[in-house]
């Protein structure tokens, strides 16, 4: 649904249903997430406590990946406000230090699969904090270390969702670029963002 108000009330409903004839606490954090992100541009305050409420949930529920998950949305939801760009500085640095601290390994396990998509957003939002902070050259540093790694994964072919994340990270680069009048690199930032949108077809 593109019409944010007919989603949240969906997901409200949702989220209603599954409150009520279950006690899948996965699925309750998980669908309050979604009405938080719903709500984000209408109504902000009842969102952020969505968000935060999330992040308490998935602490109780001792899931690492649902939590880091729920910080990087609470993150992402602060760089949106965009007068909250320290407390989502901060919060991406919490959330930075969990992946330092664990060992999950790599393999094909939801787990890590989570983790990993996680770590884009992750990478993405902190570089548009950057980016509403003006300071453009850390902005396009974040993002070049992640298509660095990015383009190194485990010597696989990207995943749709994977060129997704990094056309949206070219867009950020060029942006940042822009601002610095880098002309010539903003537009060779611009060019992979097609191609890496175009193969997610």
């Amino acid at each position: 649904l593109r019409q944010e108000s007919q989603a949240a009330c969906c997901y409200e409903e949702a989220l209603r249903i599954v409150r009520m004839s279950s006690s899948n606490n996965r699925a309750i954090a998980e669908l309050t997430a979604k009405v938080a992100k719903a709500l984000t541009s209408s109504e902000p305050d009842k969102a952020k406590l969505l968000f935060e409420e999330v992040v308490l949930m998935q602490e109780q529920l001792n899931d690492f990946a649902g939590l880091c998950a729920a910080k990087t949305d609470l993150a992402e939801f602060y760089c949106s406000q965009q007068e909250n760009v320290v407390s989502a500085l901060q919060t991406l640095e919490e959330t930075a230090s969990l992946f330092k601290a664990s060992d999950m390994g790599v393999g094909i396990n939801p787990q890590f699969i989570i983790l990993y998509s996680v770590r884009f957003r992750l990478d993405l939002v902190k570089a548009k904090c950057y980016m509403l902070l003006s300071d453009y050259e850390s902005a396009v540093e974040q993002v070049s270390t992640c298509l660095g790694n990015v383009s190194t994964k485990l010597g696989q072919t990207l995943s749709p969702w994977e060129r997704e994340f990094t056309g949206d990270m070219h867009m950020c680069c060029a942006q940042s670029l822009c601002k610095m009048q880098d002309c010539i690199e903003c537009i060779s930032n611009c060019k992979a963002a097609i191609d890496s949108y175009a193969m997610c077809q």
